[in-house]
């Protein structure tokens, strides 16, 4: 897909009037009508361009050139952050990174470098650039008038933050993450007695999500969300965002990692109905868990309208993460509800979408509801073969404490399929593993 197509395909109604006002002639306009002709449809390869408006290969690409940074200047014209801003907005982020690159040759303030080192930080996986970010929180350090240990330390702990996140939704993510708990501890142990809010702020948010993520150890997490949430006031004039808010969110998530979901719903629904601006941190992720409280609690309906007002879009876009997310929480909306041919489509978009960027625990997911599905729809042959098919595949990840509920939620569903088969109850020992898998996952998969 050419980047103008791209570009043109992100734009609401009201931006493309701002874009079609833009004087163009000869070839330009040329390039610009033919792409902007097929901007709801399958872009027109290269190739085809060049033929239809009779230019060259080289000669595309110097349009294509002008006539971005033409849309750029017309919609964005003050630049700068501003418009690395948009290009977040709009899931840009192959724009986003080649805009820094070259913003970046220009000397920037402090608060430039900041914002810009924040936004790097928080793109999806498949767009982080390591390289870029490091060199652009080295700015931002060099930038103030006198950097203390306070900054650096931010510099450094915000990373690791970042990359605790990030590796977790990787293939064999101990291998990536290589920072061990004794690290952590001793992170921590360094800090105490400094006035080092935002490093103690974010070291405390890797712990946190270390323990969730990494070890599955839910009191912990928690302990370390509430030394997180202690600093709110000392860190609040930091962040762009409603950082109360935020911490409020965080806790909603905690408590439905602690089973309590009333407590939860209703928190999610105090914070929702506020109003949530995308712009805040795990914006789409609080959106799906608010929905898996309404699902649990059997509120249909509203889980419907969230996914309906929030995702949405994100799937007809299909947008990486946030799709994939949308998508996985639809199929456990409709085979919750008993819709199934629903969530088998549900299912088949976020496996498509999931193919172009492997995700592990989203292709997990998607594999275990694939099999939830088929046992619902009472194809037990093929069930069976799914579960054995996939248990070969959770064997062969490297992150095996995690995977170890996998491997027995694919056995208990061999074992409940050879139950059907002969008519037999389920054996002594796999009831007892039932329940174990049924602990761990009641809120991932809805009770399913």
């Amino acid at each position: 897909m050419s980047w103008l197509h791209t570009l043109l395909h992100s734009l609401n109604d009201a931006e493309l009037v701002v874009a079609n006002k833009i004087r163009l002639i000869g070839k330009e306009k040329a390039l610009y009508e033919l792409v902007l002709s097929h901007r709801t449809k399958e872009p027109l390869e290269q190739k085809v361009i060049c033929k239809k408006i009779k230019i060259t290969d080289s000669h595309y690409y110097k349009i294509n050139s002008i006539l971005l940074d033409k849309i750029f200047t017309a919609l964005i014209p003050q630049g700068g952050f501003d418009l690395l801003d948009f290009l977040r907005k709009k899931e840009l982020y192959a724009f986003l990174k080649t805009e820094v690159i070259t913003q970046k040759k220009q000397l920037r303030d402090a608060d430039y470098y900041l914002k810009c080192f924040r936004l790097l930080i928080d793109v999806p996986y498949k767009f982080y650039d390591e390289k870029l970010t490091k060199e652009i929180g080295n700015n931002y350090l060099k930038s103030l008038a006198s950097s203390t240990e306070s900054d650096k330390a931010y510099i450094k702990f915000h990373l690791l933050f970042a990359d605790c996140n990030r590796f977790a939704a990787a293939k064999n993510p101990e291998e990536l993450f290589k920072v061990t708990e004794n690290d952590l501890l001793f992170f921590e142990s360094e800090l105490q007695g400094n006035k080092f809010y935002l490093a103690q702020y974010y070291l405390y948010r890797t712990l946190c999500n270390y323990y969730n993520y990494y070890q599955k150890n839910a009191a912990k997490s928690l302990a370390y969300l509430q030394k997180a949430i202690s600093l709110k006031n000392e860190i609040a004039s930091f962040f762009p965002i409603n950082i109360h808010q935020f911490l409020r969110l965080l806790y909603a998530d905690a408590l439905l990692n602690f089973d309590d979901v009333k407590q939860s719903h209703s928190l999610y629904t105090e914070v929702f109905k506020e109003g949530v601006n995308e712009t805040m941190y795990g914006f789409y992720y609080h959106c799906e868990q608010f929905a898996i409280t309404s699902i649990l609690l059997k509120k249909y309906d509203n889980a419907a309208h969230l996914l309906s007002k929030y995702f949405d879009a994100c799937i007809e876009k299909k947008n990486d993460i946030y799709a994939t997310r949308g998508a996985l929480t639809y199929a456990k909306l409709y085979l919750s509800n008993g819709e199934h041919k629903k969530a088998q489509s549900y299912i088949n978009i976020g496996i498509e979408i999931n193919e172009k960027k492997f995700y592990l625990p989203f292709e997990i997911q998607l594999r275990a509801l694939e099999n939830i599905y088929f046992f619902l729809k009472k194809d037990y042959d093929f069930a069976k073969q799914l579960a054995q098919r996939n248990s070969k595949f959770i064997s062969n990840q490297k992150a095996a404490e995690l995977n170890k509920n996998y491997r027995s939620f694919f056995k208990i569903i061999t074992s409940l399929v050879t139950s059907v088969e002969q008519q037999n109850p389920l054996p002594i020992a796999i009831q007892q593993e039932y329940k174990l898998v049924e602990t761990n996952f009641r809120n991932v998969y809805c009770d399913l």
